[in-house]
């Protein structure tokens, strides 16, 4: 259902009606599960969003009320429409509301889906699906989702969310439309992701310590990125690399072994956060590789920095592959520009990058594809999909098996192609009734 805007600017901007700000307690943010990548619109350019939001424990202090707002936005970044917001309410605040009704009878002006968060440990999951509708010709709008306090001037909008790419169905030439039987033959469903921590560390030292710069935050992110797959019973984990960046500022040797070490502490800290089976910690593997100059010249392009050329000149001159990382330091410390370089642009933060694989289970009968289907179709492969879309028994449901499909593989084309034959046939069914509804 659309959310008018008026309603939206009273929900976002009251200023305290019960008297206090309510900023957010911690960095880690909403999400949203599963990541949908892409929505694929029926030929009406009409389709229907689905997901999960999710909000981790302690985002919201005690006293406020948290509000998520999806919203339609177009090509030029204008918002066309806007969707009934959720309103997580914090214990404090959802006291005081009931209180205003029974006492003064007040009515909330927000409509849409009220939760209240004071039964939660570790992540609130909230369910949310809207019908949106798509003009033709935009096919780069998308669904995004605003995060808000209600009663704190000072805060206002803290997040926005990304949730979909919004694309037209392909015209299709209708007299050569021919279904396309899929392989149902079963791989194994080998997963990989990566991400970053951005830590600090005390000089020539390796050990972790959470109260420099936003070392809290980033180990929490790495864990919480962690966390769904060592506890998915559907994931076997094959390895977790930490790797350590050597900077490129001082002797390669001592700074190799030192990002070395810095990679076995934020491994040990995160079986020490999260508890890891000691079969799991054998598969926590350290690493380390050179950060190099580049991410410095880079730094130094984008801030027009005249110099730039020379660093480069060096780098073409002495690359990296050739174990060239000290003869590098030495010719770019030999510049007049050094120490504007050493002051300006190099990282007084260390990166850790982590990389995982897994394995997701496959579905060995049609009863637990159909189960499964209905609450995990984030694990399915692509053939699997095909499988799920056979054992539908009626048209609309096997058009929207297909379209699942394209939101987990959007570049699958026998997905794409037997869409079509099926959207085809369901405008061919409704004009037989008397019109295409």
């Amino acid at each position: 259902m659309r959310f008018h805007s008026q309603k939206l600017l009273v929900a976002l901007f009251s200023l305290g009606i019960f008297g206090s700000c309510s900023p957010v307690k911690t960095p880690v943010g909403v999400s949203v599960s599963p990541r949908l990548g892409e929505v694929m619109l029926d030929p009406s350019s009409k389709g229907t969003v689905k997901m999960k939001f999710q909000v981790p424990v302690d985002y919201l202090s005690k006293r406020g009320r948290l509000l998520i707002t999806p919203r339609l936005v177009v090509p030029d970044g204008e918002v066309a429409d806007m969707y009934e917001p959720v309103a997580v309410d914090a214990p404090v605040y959802a006291k005081k509301i009931y209180r205003k009704k029974v006492l003064e009878g007040y009515v909330d002006s927000l409509s849409g889906q009220v939760v209240r968060a004071d039964r939660w440990s570790e992540l609130m999951e909230i369910p949310y699906e809207t019908r949106v509708a798509v003009p033709e010709g935009w096919d780069d709008a998308y669904i995004d989702a605003l995060v808000s306090v209600e009663g704190c001037a000072s805060c206002g909008i803290i997040d926005t969310l990304f949730v979909a790419k919004l694309r037209q169905s392909e015209p299709v030439d209708t007299f050569s439309l021919q279904w396309i039987r899929p392989t149902l033959a079963k791989r194994p469903k080998v997963m990989e992701g990566k991400g970053i921590a951005v830590l600090q560390f005390t000089i020539n030292r390796s050990d972790i310590d959470g109260s420099l710069g936003d070392n809290r935050a980033e180990l929490e992110k790495m864990a919480k990125t962690l966390r769904p797959i060592l506890e998915d019973s559907l994931a076997s984990v094959h390895s977790i690399h930490i790797i350590g960046m050597a900077s490129a500022d001082g002797p390669f040797g001592f700074n190799t072994n030192l990002a070395y070490q810095r990679a076995v502490a934020a491994g040990r800290w995160l079986q020490d956060r999260m508890a890891i089976a000691p079969e799991m910690k054998e598969r926590i593997l350290a690493d380390v590789r050179p950060e190099g100059w580049e991410p410095v010249l880079e730094a130094m392009r984008q801030a027009g920095d005249p110099d730039a050329a020379d660093v480069e000149a060096i780098l073409e001159r002495y690359p990296a592959d050739s174990n060239n990382d000290d003869v590098q330091e030495r010719e770019i410390r030999r510049l007049s520009c050094w120490e504007r370089i050493r002051t300006n642009y190099l990282q007084r933060d260390r990166k850790v990058e982590y990389r995982y694989t897994y394995t997701l289970k496959s579905f060995t009968s049609d009863e637990e594809l159909l189960r499964m289907y209905a609450t995990r179709p984030d694990a399915f492969s692509e053939e699997e999909f095909f499988r799920v879309a056979e054992l539908m028994p009626s048209l609309t449901e096997k058009i929207e098996a297909y379209r699942k499909l394209l939101a987990y593989y959007p570049a699958s084309e026998v997905g794409k192609n037997n869409l079509a034959v099926l959207e085809h046939e369901w405008q061919m069914m409704n004009s037989r009734k008397g019109g295409v509804k």
